[in-house]
């Protein structure tokens, strides 16, 4: 068997579950702190600087609070399908690209495109709606090749979704 890693399904090993998350961290010598820290800080910097946001409130990549307050036990995924239909709904002009990792856990492939299908979206804004996936994990841009098509991939949908 091959045990699988929380955020990428990509570990190959017969290893216990912990070993094989560990040896893969090792391996690529990655610490959580070590990812955590430069995207939080690289946030607040954007949204401060550049958006021009002012706020007292703390960004979390990962929130606790966040994930205690899903409803796994009901049997219910957590979604944010009816906020997207209600936007798409509201602002017929919205378009919206979803990109992750073929490999991703934390927000499974499946997941997405059964959401995206069955979020009874007006058949004619169905087409607003894009998605793309990468041969990675949940991180997917810390991936240099998966980056670039990344980039290429917004950069195309930033320039297809101008009203013209």
């Amino acid at each position: 068997f091959a045990p699988l890693a929380r955020f990428t399904a990509r570990c190959h090993s017969t290893a216990p579950f912990r070993r094989c998350f560990a040896d893969r961290r090792k391996r690529l010598g990655i610490k959580p702190v070590e990812i955590e820290s430069p995207f939080t800080t690289t946030f607040n910097d954007y949204v401060r600087r550049y958006l021009g946001i002012e706020t007292d409130l703390k960004y979390q990549i990962l929130s606790m609070e966040v994930h205690n307050a899903w409803k796994w036990e009901n049997g219910e995924l957590p979604t944010a399908g009816a906020e997207l239909r209600e936007a798409i709904a509201k602002n017929p002009f919205m378009k919206v690209l979803v990109t992750q990792g073929y490999y991703d856990l934390a927000t499974p492939h499946f997941a997405t495109e059964y959401m995206v299908a069955h979020m009874n979206v007006d058949p004619t804004l169905r087409a607003n709606i894009e998605t793309t996936y990468y041969e990675a994990g949940h991180m997917f841009y810390l991936d240099e090749t998966c980056l670039m098509a990344f980039k290429g991939d917004v950069d195309r949908f930033l320039d297809n979704s101008w009203v013209r």
